[in-house]
């Protein structure tokens, strides 16, 4: 299992705050973002825009995925 969190816009488009996944469904980035478009449509426009943290390290392209990672959804944040 991989633990996916949500932050921000990311969690209002999820409508929760984390999931659990099988690693199977998502063994690296491009399954994950396929995956989650598929159960959250609204997530699918981020896709450009949001970065993934993989145990809390920002993730490459073509990084995979270990069971019991922790994979974050962060959104691009302004701040004044």
């Amino acid at each position: 299992m991989i633990r996916i969190l949500f932050f921000a816009q990311a969690r209002s488009a999820a409508g929760l705050p984390e999931l659990s996944l099988p690693l199977e469904e998502a063994p690296d980035v491009a399954r994950l973002w396929r995956c989650l478009a598929g159960r959250f449509p609204g997530l699918a426009a981020m896709r450009e825009t949001a970065r993934l943290a993989r145990n809390s390290e920002f993730a490459e392209e073509n990084e995979a995925f270990c069971a019991g990672d922790e994979i974050a959804i962060i959104p691009p944040v302004s701040g004044g």
